[in-house]
This record gives C-alpha cells, structure tokens and sequence, in this order.
C-alpha cells in the first residue's frame, strides 16, 4: 500500500511539474506577445506624429506664400490643430500606459508650445486644478482640442487690455458618470461679428463627441 502511495505521489509530482512548465512557458509567451504588441502601438503612434509634423511643415511653408494676414491666421491656428494632434502621439509614443495620458503634463506642454506659436510677448499667470490625473485616448483628443481653441482666442483676443494675464483651467468628477471641464480667464472678450466662428463650431462639435454639453459665461 504504502509503495503504491508513493509512486502515486510521484506521478502526480511528475505530473504536476509537468503542467506548471506548461504554464510557465504559456505566461512567457503571453507576455512575450504584449511586449510586441505595446512596441508595435508605440511604433504606430512615433508615424502618427511624423506625419502630422510633416503636415505642419507643409503648411507652414504654405503659408509663408500668402501676403494677406487675415490668410495666414486661418493657416496658423490650422497648423496649432494638427500641433495638438501630433503632441498627444508623442506622449502615447514616451509613456509607459499607452491606454491613458497624464492630463496636466500633456496641457502645459501644449501651452508652451501654442504661446510659442503666437509669439506672445507678456506673460500669462496659468494655473491648472486637476482632481483626474489620466484620461483616456478616445476623450484626449477631443478635449486637446477644446482646449487648442479656448486658449489660442485667449491669446489672440482676450488681454489686450489686461495688465496681469491669468488663465486657470480645471476637470474634475462631476458624478459617477461625467466629468467638468473648466477654462476662464480674466481678459475683456470682444463682440463677434458674425453669430457663429469656425472655433465656436468646432468646439461645439468637439463637445457633441463627447457626449457633453457647454456653457458659455463673459461674467468676470
């Protein structure tokens, strides 16, 4: 009995080494695979961000073609909007979680690179409250872009009165199922024109991708 017992128990030992190797080089392979797989993502998005930065080089050169200002800022804040693009690709490009970005990172360098873009002279007090560290890829690039219009007009239309510039942007839980984007600054806005811009539109239909709504308010 108790030689049966033990070449029982050595079979199911045999046995079990045996299912645990298997395991061993399915979990290798596993991750061999993701490995792949996250390079592969990243790869992707280093072309997505050199061909959109040839895009803007494209149209930069355009640009230096026309004589009329008026032109040149439409190809301007078209260039910025493929700029805000190409940004995001580069940080899903250098960050370790390619299924999420780091929200207040990303917005600064955005930031910088759009008053670089227009040259501004003063300097603006920009302050950022973030309660969401990271946000997904699928609502990064809508909301890059609300941001890209909201403060390319503040830029261009809102301080030129102003003595101390300030821009404060907050995103926070709303509830369970939303989130609140906040962007304010403290510049005087000037009537338009027309009832409806390009930029309005765009952040209208920007905003209707996500699934939100916006309120507008000129109150100090």
């Amino acid at each position: 009995i108790i030689y049966t017992i033990l070449k029982s128990s050595k079979s199911s030992d045999t046995l079990l080494k045996k299912k645990n190797a298997e395991l061993v080089n399915q979990n290798n392979e596993i991750i061999r695979r993701e490995e792949e797989k996250t390079i592969m993502l990243k790869e992707i998005h280093h072309r997505v961000k050199n061909n959109l930065q040839v895009i803007t080089s494209l149209l930069r050169l355009q640009m230096h073609e026309l004589d009329n200002e008026a032109e040149e800022a439409k190809f301007k804040d078209s260039i910025n909007r493929v700029m805000t693009m190409a940004m995001i690709h580069d940080k899903m490009y250098q960050t370790e979680e390619l299924s999420r970005i780091n929200l207040e990172d990303y917005f600064k360098g955005l930031s910088k690179d759009l008053m670089d873009s227009y040259q501004v002279k003063y300097q603006v007090d920009l302050s950022f409250e973030f309660s969401i560290e990271k946000i997904g890829l699928k609502s990064i690039v809508p909301l890059a872009l609300i941001y890209n219009e909201l403060f390319s007009n503040s830029l261009k239309h809102a301080f030129t009165t102003t003595d101390k510039p300030e821009i404060k942007v907050g995103l926070d839980r709303f509830d369970d199922d939303h989130l609140i984007f906040i962007y304010e600054d403290n510049g005087s806005w000037k009537e338009k024109v027309k009832s409806k811009s390009f930029g309005t539109e765009l952040i209208v239909s920007l905003t209707s991708q996500l699934e939100g709504e916006m309120k507008f308010s000129k109150s100090p």
